[in-house]
C-alpha cells in the first residue's frame, strides 16, 4: 500500500496533524467503534507505542495509520498516533476508540486515545515524540475544561 494523503492537514498547539479518518477510508472494511462519545469525553488516555523503522518520505505516525487501515494492528482503533515529526488523527473525537482493554468500560468509551511512538532509548527524538503527545492532550483538557486529573497515563516499555 502506498503512503497516505491526509485529507486534512493543520497544526494545533505547535503539532502538525493529518487528518485520515477510518470512518471515511477503510477500504478493507475493518472492524470499526460505533460508540459515540459526543458529550461523554472524560480524559485522554495515552500509551507507548514501540518505535518502528520506516521508509524514505514517511513517518511512524502515517505507518501505525497505514497498518490499521490494512488490519495489521488487529483491533486497536485509536484518535491519533504522535511521533516526533507529527500526529496523523485515525478517528473523529466524536467517536469511542478500543485502545484501553476495558471492553465497553471509560477508559475506550470516553477518553481520547493517543499513541506516543517511541523508542525505549528515551532520546531526543523520543522525547519530541512525548511533547508532542503532551501537547495534544493539554490542549484537549483545556479546550473542555477537564482537569489533569481527568487524564489517564499508561508507560510500557
Amino acid at each position: 500500500m502506498a503512503i497516505l494523503k491526509p485529507d486534512k492537514e493543520y497544526t494545533i498547539n505547535s503539532v502538525n496533524v493529518k487528518e485520515y479518518l477510518l470512518t471515511k477510508h477503510n477500504p478493507n472494511r475493518i472492524d470499526m467503534p460505533t460508540a459515540s462519545m459526543a458529550g461523554r469525553i472524560i480524559g485522554v488516555t495515552i500509551h507507548n507505542t514501540d518505535w518502528i523503522a520506516t521508509a524514505s518520505g514517511t513517518t511512524p505516525a502515517e505507518q501505525y495509520t497505514r497498518a490499521t487501515v490494512n488490519g495489521n494492528m488487529n483491533d486497536v482503533r485509536v484518535h491519533y498516533y504522535v511521533d516526533n515529526v507529527c500526529a496523523w488523527q485515525n478517528l473523529p473525537l466524536t467517536l469511542s476508540g478500543w485502545h484501553a482493554a476495558d471492553g465497553s468500560g471509560n477508559g475506550n468509551r470516553r477518553t481520547i486515545a493517543i499513541e506516543c511512538i517511541m523508542s525505549s532509548a528515551y532520546n531526543a527524538t523520543d522525547r519530541k515524540s512525548e511533547d508532542n503527545a503532551a501537547r495534544l492532550a493539554a490542549l484537549s483538557c483545556d479546550s473542555t475544561d477537564w482537569e489533569l486529573t481527568s487524564s489517564i497515563r499508561i508507560r510500557t516499555g
